[in-house]
C-alpha cells in the first residue's frame, strides 16, 4: 500500500514543479544551449526565443524549448557533414587571356551577390598560377557598378600585369572586401 501512495506523491510532485515553470526569453542576440552548466555546446538560441525554465542552478538556468522546423531539415541519422553555406558573393563563371601587345593576362568573370544585403564597392584581390604552379601575379579590382543587390550578378575584368601564360590552363585565388 506504501508504495502505491509513493507513486502516487512523486507524480504529483513532477506534476507540481512542471507547473511551477515559467517561461523566459533569450535577451542577447546569440546564446549557446548546454547539455550542463559549463557543459558541452549542443545548440544555439537566439533573441526572443521563449522557453520554459525548469530550475535554477547557480548562475545557470535550466530551460525546456518546443518548436516545428521544416522536415527537410532533420534526417534520421546523423548527418556526415553540415551543408556548405554560400559566400556573400561568389564567382559564377570566368575566362582568361594572354593579350597581344602589353604582355599582361586579361580575367573577366561574373561574380554574384548572394547576401540579403545590398553591397557596395566591393573589391577583388586575384592570384593567378599557370598549370604547374607557377606564380603569374596578382590584381586588384573594383567591381563595377558600384552596387550590387541581393541575387543580381555583376561582371569584373581583371589584368595580371608583366605576365604571360604559355601553358592551356590558369588557376586563380580570390578575395572580396566589401567596404
Amino acid at each position: 500500500m506504501i508504495f502505491p501512495l509513493l507513486i502516487v506523491l512523486a507524480i504529483g510532485v513532477a506534476f507540481a514543479a512542471e507547473n511551477d515553470s515559467r517561461d523566459v526569453y533569450v535577451n542577447v542576440p546569440i546564446e549557446n544551449l548546454r547539455s550542463s552548466p559549463d557543459g558541452k555546446k549542443i545548440g544555439n538560441l537566439f533573441y526572443g526565443s521563449r522557453l520554459r525554465e525548469l530550475e535554477r542552478k547557480g548562475k545557470w538556468v535550466r530551460v525546456r524549448t518546443e518548436g516545428w522546423i521544416f522536415e527537410q531539415s532533420v534526417s534520421d541519422g546523423e548527418p556526415a557533414q553540415p551543408p556548405k553555406e554560400k559566400s556573400a558573393l561568389e564567382i559564377e563563371s570566368w575566362k582568361w587571356a594572354n593579350e597581344k601587345g602589353p604582355h599582361r593576362i586579361r580575367i573577366e568573370g561574373v561574380i554574384r551577390n548572394n547576401s540579403a544585403d545590398i553591397l557596395s564597392d566591393v573589391r577583388m584581390s586575384i592570384t593567378a598560377k599557370d598549370a604547374d604552379g607557377n606564380f603569374l601575379g596578382t590584381a586588384n579590382v573594383v567591381v563595377q557598378p558600384g552596387t550590387i543587390p541581393p541575387g543580381i550578378s555583376s561582371i569584373f575584368t581583371a589584368y595580371i600585369k608583366d605576365a604571360v601564360c604559355v601553358t592551356s590552363t590558369i588557376d586563380i585565388t580570390y578575395r572580396f572586401d566589401v567596404r
